[in-house]
Protein backbone atom coordinates (compact mmCIF):
# COMPACT_ATOMS: atom_id res chain seq x y z
CA UNK A 1 0.00 0.00 0.00
CA UNK A 2 2.81 2.45 0.82
CA UNK A 3 4.51 1.74 -2.50
CA UNK A 4 1.24 2.36 -4.35
CA UNK A 5 0.86 5.77 -2.68
CA UNK A 6 4.46 6.66 -3.49
CA UNK A 7 4.00 5.70 -7.14
CA UNK A 8 0.70 7.59 -7.36
CA UNK A 9 2.24 10.65 -5.72
CA UNK A 10 5.16 10.57 -8.14
CA UNK A 11 2.74 10.32 -11.08
CA UNK A 12 0.60 13.12 -9.71
CA UNK A 13 3.49 15.47 -9.12
CA UNK A 14 4.97 14.72 -12.54
CA UNK A 15 1.79 15.79 -14.31
CA UNK A 16 -0.03 12.56 -15.11
CA UNK A 17 -3.80 12.43 -14.72
CA UNK A 18 -4.93 9.60 -12.46
CA UNK A 19 -7.86 7.27 -13.09
CA UNK A 20 -10.76 6.87 -10.70
CA UNK A 21 -9.51 4.77 -7.78
CA UNK A 22 -12.32 4.54 -5.25
CA UNK A 23 -16.10 4.58 -5.16
CA UNK A 24 -16.54 7.48 -2.74
CA UNK A 25 -14.28 10.09 -4.30
CA UNK A 26 -15.03 13.79 -4.40
CA UNK A 27 -15.21 15.14 -7.93
CA UNK A 28 -13.31 18.42 -7.75
CA UNK A 29 -15.01 19.54 -10.97
CA UNK A 30 -18.51 19.32 -9.55
CA UNK A 31 -18.13 19.65 -5.77
CA UNK A 32 -19.35 22.79 -4.05
CA UNK A 33 -17.33 24.63 -1.40
CA UNK A 34 -19.11 22.91 1.47
CA UNK A 35 -18.34 19.45 0.10
CA UNK A 36 -14.68 20.29 -0.48
CA UNK A 37 -14.36 21.74 3.01
CA UNK A 38 -16.05 18.87 4.83
CA UNK A 39 -14.82 15.88 2.82
CA UNK A 40 -11.18 16.72 2.10
CA UNK A 41 -8.43 16.97 4.72
CA UNK A 42 -6.92 20.40 5.21
CA UNK A 43 -9.51 22.33 3.22
CA UNK A 44 -11.04 25.35 4.90
CA UNK A 45 -13.53 27.76 3.36
CA UNK A 46 -10.78 29.94 1.88
CA UNK A 47 -9.05 27.02 0.14
CA UNK A 48 -12.39 25.62 -1.06
CA UNK A 49 -13.17 29.00 -2.62
CA UNK A 50 -9.75 29.06 -4.33
CA UNK A 51 -10.30 25.57 -5.78
CA UNK A 52 -13.65 26.63 -7.21
CA UNK A 53 -12.36 30.02 -8.43
CA UNK A 54 -9.52 28.31 -10.33
CA UNK A 55 -12.03 25.89 -11.87
CA UNK A 56 -14.34 28.76 -12.88
CA UNK A 57 -11.51 30.79 -14.40
CA UNK A 58 -9.62 27.99 -16.17
CA UNK A 59 -12.25 25.38 -16.92
CA UNK A 60 -12.56 21.90 -15.48
CA UNK A 61 -9.55 20.19 -13.95
CA UNK A 62 -8.25 17.70 -16.52
CA UNK A 63 -6.02 15.97 -13.96
CA UNK A 64 -5.55 16.19 -10.23
CA UNK A 65 -2.10 17.66 -10.83
CA UNK A 66 -3.83 20.94 -11.80
CA UNK A 67 -4.83 21.45 -8.18
CA UNK A 68 -1.16 22.22 -7.65
CA UNK A 69 -1.76 25.55 -9.40
CA UNK A 70 -4.13 26.60 -6.61
CA UNK A 71 -2.44 28.75 -3.97
CA UNK A 72 -2.30 26.81 -0.70
CA UNK A 73 -2.26 23.31 -2.16
CA UNK A 74 0.93 21.34 -1.91
CA UNK A 75 2.40 17.90 -1.39
CA UNK A 76 0.84 17.41 2.05
CA UNK A 77 -2.63 18.09 0.64
CA UNK A 78 -2.11 15.57 -2.18
CA UNK A 79 -0.78 12.89 0.14
CA UNK A 80 -3.71 13.18 2.53
CA UNK A 81 -6.42 13.41 -0.15
CA UNK A 82 -5.18 11.47 -3.16
CA UNK A 83 -7.54 8.55 -2.61
CA UNK A 84 -10.51 10.88 -2.02
CA UNK A 85 -10.49 12.94 -5.23
CA UNK A 86 -11.27 12.57 -8.89
CA UNK A 87 -11.75 14.89 -11.85
CA UNK A 88 -14.28 12.55 -13.44
CA UNK A 89 -14.15 12.09 -17.19
CA UNK A 90 -12.72 15.29 -18.64
CA UNK A 91 -10.80 15.61 -21.88
CA UNK A 92 -8.54 18.34 -23.17
CA UNK A 93 -11.34 19.26 -25.55
CA UNK A 94 -13.51 20.09 -22.52
CA UNK A 95 -10.71 22.28 -21.22
CA UNK A 96 -10.38 24.24 -24.45
CA UNK A 97 -14.08 25.09 -24.54
CA UNK A 98 -14.20 26.41 -20.98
Amino acid sequence: MKLRKKVMTAMLLSGFALPVLAASEINVNTADASTLEHDLHGVNSTLADRIIRYRDEHGPYVGLYELGFVNGIGRKFFLSNLDRMTVGHVSLADKKHA
